[in-house]
């Protein structure tokens, strides 16, 4: 008989094509839109589940397709049957002709907007997999993001570390020089003292020996002798002294040298590492906006095809 029955579908029983009340018209089952959650697709979740919404209903869009055939084959054979015999009827015949002329019009017609559902569907699919793409590029630049993130802060602490060390030893190195230069101070006076003092007793004291009493002046002479030798040492420590604080202090300054340039490249770096992160973070910002972008088209999609449906 006529309309077939479609076959049993995963979804339960076999549903009759019938046709409509309005005119015969053979109305296709429609199969339910499944929304997302949210009016925007939040993580990975939300888009398989509308993968599995756009396969399952293109799944019941070819199911109906194939019942539309179907009874499109059983019209057009009741069509041949009804004009081989239309000699042999009356005029109700020809009416119930008619009629399936009709039906088989308007079966075509549901036929085409159901293979237009299914190739707007197809489409969907296509931006569905297109929004999963990006979101997996998104996920990965994210992961590079987070290894760099952890790499450059690393090197943050490094360079921290670097720099209260230099501080420390800088503050080690002042407090020596300050240590040299207190230690100095007494040994420069009581040089000067000393030589001003043996200066003194061998210029003015007055002179008793004569040739008379040469027993006098000779201990005279070896204590002068004496006073002269021990001044010379004085004078040669405190020359030594001050060469060796000569080289301390400059090696001081080569050190503080040192350190300020380590403190700029440091300062450097750290500026490199700043734009690093600013680019890094437009990117990730670009990407989000291309996803939203991607989202709304979708959802500007799922939309247009419940109102064409």
């Amino acid at each position: 008989g006529w309309p077939p029955e479609a076959p049993p579908t995963p979804d339960g029983p076999a549903t009759p094509a019938t046709p409509s009340s309005s005119g015969g018209r053979v109305v296709a089952p429609r199969v339910s839109h499944v929304t997302p959650r949210g009016s925007h697709v939040k993580n990975q979740a939300d888009v398989a589940g509308q993968m599995r919404d756009l396969e399952e209903e293109n799944e019941h869009l070819r199911v109906q397709m194939d019942l539309l055939r179907a009874s499109s084959r059983v019209v057009g054979s009741s069509r041949s049957e009804g004009r081989s015999s239309l000699s042999r009827r009356d005029s109700g015949s020809l009416q119930r002709s008619t009629a399936k002329d009709t039906s088989a019009a308007r079966l075509n017609e549901a036929l085409l907007e159901n293979e237009e559902v299914i190739q707007k569907n197809q489409e969907l699919q296509d931006l569905v997999q297109e929004l999963r793409r990006a979101q997996q590029a998104e996920r990965e630049r994210q992961a590079e993001q987070e290894v760099a993130m952890q790499d450059l802060m690393h090197r943050v602490r490094v360079l921290e570390n670097e720099k209260i060390e230099l501080q420390s030893n800088l503050q080690g190195s002042n407090a020596k020089l300050e240590a040299i230069a207190q230690r100095s101070t007494p040994q420069r006076q009581r040089s000067c003292s000393q030589e001003t003092r043996f200066r003194s007793e061998t210029w003015l004291t007055p002179r008793r020996g004569t040739e008379d009493q040469p027993e006098a002046a000779e201990p005279r002479a070896s204590h002068a002798l004496y006073r002269g030798s021990n001044a010379g040492a004085w004078n040669a420590e405190g020359a030594a002294v001050e060469a060796t604080q000569e080289v301390q202090i400059l090696g001081l300054q080569q050190e503080l040298a040192r350190m300020q340039q380590e403190n700029d490249q440091l300062f450097g770096m750290c500026k490199e590492l700043r734009e690093m992160f600013d680019a890094e973070r437009e990117a990730a910002d670009q990407a989000r906006k291309e996803a939203e972008r991607l989202q709304s088209k979708l959802s500007s999609e799922k939309m247009r095809m419940r109102v064409l449906g």
